[in-house]
């Protein structure tokens, strides 16, 4: 079926198409702008758009050519009832249309010159209603059989689709605004903590070389005691104030871990032997299970000690008294997953979705109510291992928290 009139083969044809296509659409007579713009052409070569540029009286002059017919769609495109309104602000279009968009103008009659017959542009005007609507037009040239040429122009609104853009240029520039100032605004956080951290440590450091020495040369036993508890209370500071610094490093992405192929069975055996006589006192099951042989995987051997202390010491912290503890390590297709699960009372369900984020806030009587920083770093910790934590339930009430990281795969390796 025929939808453009220049596919049409006879003059008839031509016009049946024309007035029943509902696409907007200008005709007119451009016989005598055609070969003015040849014979010019001819006379100026590479050299016509320098003269068009600068003869544009000349230019409107030729243009000044019989209002052209249009289709009832242009009609309506245009806002008006009739043809008859559409003739009459013909001439006010074509100046809206010239002032607006001369270069454009240019720009197709030298595209013309050069032999090719088809063209399309962007342009606006200020219509009746004082609005501007935005167009796509797209022209092509018609030789007809005795020796006139006539010009066909569609119309496209393209108003919506236009300011729409605009609306998300403007979105997208208020974005990257808004991602600079949140960038420095996070720099200058992550700066102002690693300051604090770091005098935070100068102070701890004294307590603890001088707890160590005293639990290294005290022979009474009770003191003795008082000096281990002391320096196992000012290790777990350092670790909290090193891990509050390197959160806030992994919020700014600024927090950089050296990877290497690892055995992580190794790392989680090491840990789990250091809860084993703790678990002892709390007269409840400890299980490890690691198999014998495992793959390497691409890892930060302090880091994954940090991440699987973490897990296993807030099983003991909140599973309660008598509680069994399971550490296991198992091989996945592609990874190698680390699990620590207990039989304590849980994860309360409004809770499950933050438990990675560092903005957890619950009430005092929530047995999860001190987590936060802990599992935020070692989310961020697994992230930057390319793995991923998670915590489930089982059907039997057991609590997991596990992580999985990929298997080192050497180079060449089949």
């Amino acid at each position: 079926m025929i939808v453009h009139p220049h596919e049409a083969s006879s003059v008839e044809e031509y016009k049946m198409i024309f007035n029943s296509i509902p696409i907007p659409i200008w005709r007119s007579d451009f016989t005598r702008v055609y070969r003015w713009l040849l014979s010019t052409y001819d006379i100026y070569k590479e050299g016509l758009k320098d003269y068009l540029l600068t003869n544009k009286m000349e230019v409107v002059e030729v243009l000044d050519i019989n209002p052209p017919e249009c289709n009832e769609a242009m009609i309506k495109f245009w806002g008006y009832k009739n043809k008859k309104q559409v003739l009459e602000n013909y001439c006010r279009i074509m100046k809206s249309y010239v002032s607006c968009a001369y270069d454009l103008i240019v720009k197709e009659y030298i595209t013309i010159a050069q032999g090719k017959m088809t063209g399309r542009h962007k342009w606006s005007m200020i219509m009746p209603n004082g609005k501007r609507k935005w167009i796509i037009s797209s022209f092509r040239l018609l030789e007809i059989g005795d020796g006139t040429v006539q010009w066909v122009e569609f119309y496209l609104d393209i108003t919506k689709e236009t300011y729409l853009q605009e609306r998300l240029s403007r979105a997208l520039l208020n974005e990257r605004k808004s991602k600079t100032l949140l960038e420095k605004e996070m720099g200058f956080r992550g700066s102002y903590i690693t300051e604090v951290a770091h005098d935070l440590k100068n102070c701890v450091t004294p307590i603890l070389l001088t707890s160590e020495t005293l639990y290294n040369n005290l022979s009474d036993t009770e003191y003795k005691n008082v000096a281990g508890n002391l320096k196992d209370a000012t290790v777990r500071l350092n670790k909290r104030i090193s891990g509050l610094a390197d959160l806030v490093r992994s919020e700014a992405g600024s927090l950089k871990i050296e990877l290497m192929p690892i055995d992580i069975g190794e790392i989680v055996r090491g840990v789990s032997q250091l809860y084993e006589q703790s678990m002892h006192n709390r007269r409840g099951r400890f299980d490890i299970s690691i198999p014998d042989e495992l793959p390497l995987v691409m890892g930060n051997e302090d880091r994954l000690v940090s991440v699987v202390e973490n897990l296993i010491d807030n099983a003991f912290k909140y599973s309660g008294e008598g509680s069994d503890i399971m550490v296991k390590v198992s091989k996945l297709k592609n990874f190698i997953k680390v699990s620590v699960a207990d039989d304590g009372p849980g994860v309360s369900a409004e809770l499950r979705d933050k438990l990675f984020s560092k903005k957890i806030v619950t009430n005092n009587s929530d047995l999860y109510s001190g987590f936060g920083i802990g599992l935020a770093l070692s989310n961020a910790i697994v992230k930057k291992h390319n793995g991923s934590v998670r915590y489930h339930q089982s059907k039997k009430g057991i609590n997991v928290f596990s992580f999985r990281i990929p298997i080192y795969e050497k180079e060449g390796a089949v």
